[in-house]
């Protein structure tokens, strides 16, 4: 089972003359980013790999991933039911659409450099986006080497 990362940046607001101070600060947010390869053959002759970053928190966070949603100016927050137990319902805000994601999302995160083993993470997200892009899924072999990237995220990294 995935676990999601345990972290999330925060931005201040910008300063009087429109200077912003956007320097990644850590906090303890469930963040990830998520890649689902296809599962088994089906007889297409391409597959869909489907790229998202999301944020999931608690049902009473609600407004600071709308604040997420406004800064970002992409992305759609909606609620998520959560029937574990000692689990509360939440709030997710996400991003799915690769033009978004290439030109909102993995700029931002490049700028601001994670400060966390999820760096490693975020560099495979990129790596397979980037294949994707360059149609790397349309072939067995590039199918294959996304799978592999993909089986290297969320993985625990010793120090």
């Amino acid at each position: 089972m995935e676990k999601a990362a345990s972290l999330f940046l925060f931005w201040s607001p910008p300063r009087a003359g429109g200077e912003t101070n956007h320097l990644p600060k850590l906090s303890t947010f469930s963040k990830k980013w998520f890649i689902r390869p296809p599962r088994k053959e089906h007889g297409s002759k391409s597959y869909r790999i489907v790229c998202r970053y999301y944020i999931k928190l608690r049902d009473d966070d609600r407004m600071l991933l709308e604040e997420v949603k406004k800064f970002f100016g992409v992305g759609t927050v909606f609620f998520q039911r959560d029937r574990r137990p000692n689990h509360h319902n939440g709030y997710r805000f996400e991003v799915g659409d690769a033009g978004s994601l290439m030109n909102v999302i993995i700029p931002f995160f490049q700028k601001h450099t994670l400060q966390s083993k999820r760096k490693v993470d975020f560099d495979l997200f990129v790596n397979i986006i980037e294949a994707v892009r360059r149609g790397s899924h349309r072939t067995t072999r590039g199918l294959d080497e996304i799978r592999e990237l993909k089986a290297e995220m969320h993985q625990y990294r010793a120090r």
